[in-house]
Order: structure tokens, then sequence, then C-alpha cells
């Protein structure tokens, strides 16, 4: 992209919207002016100002109709998983296999904003113990419990250990009420010890040995919980077709430190948000205004290590937000 961005009113982008589409011009199956978004309940969109591209306009559909989706994956018979705290091994696993579709529940964390606090997800969460001590993705514990948001998953998987303390104690309550969570555990990447076995990974990045046995043991879980629920086998091959494809998806994506000014501009430009603790959507020039979960330097900029990694092609390094290992 080039050229300097111009900034629209959301009316102004739906009437950019409309000539498009009578234009002719090609468009995603969920793509639409994005006042019927507002309709629904997300009154923030009204005070926000647009980037005109196209980039700009099929990115905020995809993300504002990603429930619609997963409602309409569901009625099409497929298997949901929600990878809770997890953005990159698990999904990977889970879109190896046919018939299933995972989503990341924690995304929740932004519909208060979005809905300027009239979905009550704060107030479901304070109901449940989690109060506002937590950070907003208590409010994923409010969509859970009212069912209005995004459909409850067939599998719900959830990392501990070097993740974010509030969002385990969140997932913790979720299972206090009934519903069924796949633990798995991501330890603190470390050097080996002077004398302390250790193995190269394929990023180059050498750990112990005994946390690259657990990681795999996780992971072997992970793949029989998975398969167990599409009801057909994840085997390498599967694996490794998988990894090639979100390898290649995220080699489309610009890395996590050199983010671009327009893309970035295409979101939207923020402006104050009435919603306490809530953070507005910012670039990675303000990540000291992002959840503090987000700035674990644990999980800074890795990658997943699936079994057998190390026998598979090699794709692009990027970050991947919650995950481990390097492939």
């Amino acid at each position: 992209m080039s050229g300097r961005a111009k900034r629209l009113t959301l009316d102004e982008l739906d009437r950019l919207c409309r000539r498009r589409q009578a234009a002719g011009e090609a468009m995603p199956a969920y793509a639409g002016p994005l006042g019927r978004h507002v309709r629904d309940g997300d009154r923030r969109l009204l005070t926000l100002e647009y980037d005109d591209s196209p980039a700009a306009l099929r990115l905020w559909n995809f993300l504002l109709t990603e429930e619609d989706r997963l409602h309409e994956a569901r009625a099409a018979g497929k298997k949901i998983v929600g990878t809770m705290k997890d953005l990159g091994t698990v999904p990977v696993m889970a879109y190896a296999l046919p018939n299933v579709v995972a989503f990341y529940p924690d995304g929740a964390w932004w519909t208060p904003c979005l809905m300027e606090l009239s979905e009550g997800l704060f107030g479901i969460a304070q109901s449940l113990g989690l109060g506002d001590a937590f950070c907003p993705v208590r409010a994923m514990a409010g969509a859970f419990v009212n069912r209005a948001h995004f459909p409850i998953p067939d599998l719900a998987t959830c990392s501990v250990g070097a993740t974010c303390d509030d969002f385990s104690a969140i997932a913790q309550r979720l299972e206090s009420l009934g519903y069924p969570i796949t633990w798995w555990e991501m330890p603190s990447r470390r050097r080996p010890d002077p004398g302390e076995p250790g193995v190269t990974l394929p990023g180059g990045f050498t750990a112990p040995a005994s946390q690259v046995a657990l990681v795999r043991s996780e992971l072997e879980r992970l793949r029989a919980a998975l398969a167990r629920l599409a009801g057909s086998p994840l085997g390498d091959a599967e694996l490794a077709a998988g990894i090639r494809e979100a390898n290649r998806v995220r080699a489309l994506l610009p890395s996590c430190g050199s983010w671009p000014t327009r893309p970035t501009r295409a979101l939207c430009r923020p402006s104050r948000c009435s919603s306490p603790r809530c953070w507005p959507f910012t670039s990675a020039r303000t990540a000291r205004s992002r959840p503090r979960c987000w700035r674990n330097s644990l999980m800074r900029s890795t990658r997943a290590y699936p079994p057998g990694a190390a026998s598979w092609p090699r794709g692009p390094r990027a970050c991947s937000g919650s995950t481990l290992w390097q492939t």
C-alpha cells in the first residue's frame, strides 16, 4: 500500500462500501457496511475514524463477524475449539483437522469497550467474584455464562505456566461452573544450566531437554484430545500440512517489530474509551497501554514447537503471542 490514508467517519465508510459494492468490487461473503454492527450494539464504532482502504473494511468486517461465522460453523456441524491463552499452537493443530474450527475466547475482552458496557459482561463477571481487580479478559466469563456472543466450544483448552495469572484464575472459575477445560503446561523457556542436557530447537535456541520432553508430552495430549473431538486421526502428516499452511499465512503478515504505519491506521484512530480499564486500540508505538498480560516477557516473540517439528519444513519467524517454541 502506498499514499496517505484518508480518515472517514462510519457513515462515510459505509457510503464508500456501498459504492464499491455497486461497482462490482470483489468482497468476501461477510463484508458489508459496518453500520449493521451498530444496530447490533457495537456503538463504539460511531466514535471512531477509519482508514479508507479496502483492506481496512475487510479487516473490520472480519473482526466483527467472527461470532456470526462461528455460529454458522456450528450450524454446519463443525466442531468448535476454544483455545484459551493460546494464539498459535492449538489453533494450528485444530485447523489441521477436517471439520474443526478454532477461535480465541479471550477476545471477548474488547466486547465491553466496543459495546460501551451495554452488554453487561463485566457485571456477570463481578457476580462470579471476578471484579475489576482482574484485567478486562474477565468479560470472557460473562460471555460463557450468558451465551449471547460466541457459541460454547465443544472443546476448551487453556495453557498455564508462563502465561497470565489473571487469565488462569478466570479459567479456573469457569471450570468450577461446569465448563470442562483441557489444561496444558507451558513452561518458562530458559537455557540449560551448566551440565544439563540441552536440545537445539529448529529456530536456533537451545532449551533443556527436560522442557522439550514436557512440551512434547503436553502437545501429544492435545493431539489426542483434538483427534477424539474430530473423530479422525491427527498424524504427523496432517500436522505438517497444517503447520505449512499456518506459516504461509504468517508470511503474509508483517513482523511484530516492524508494523507499517498504514495497516496500523487501517483499524481506526482511537478516541477516549468510556469503559473502565479498557485499553485503546493502539499500535505497537503505544505498547504501554496494553494489558499487563500482553507484556509477559516469557511469551514475547516466540513460536510453537509441535510434535516432530524438527523434521518438518521451517516457516518464517513471526510472533504468535502466547506460544513458546520455535519452528
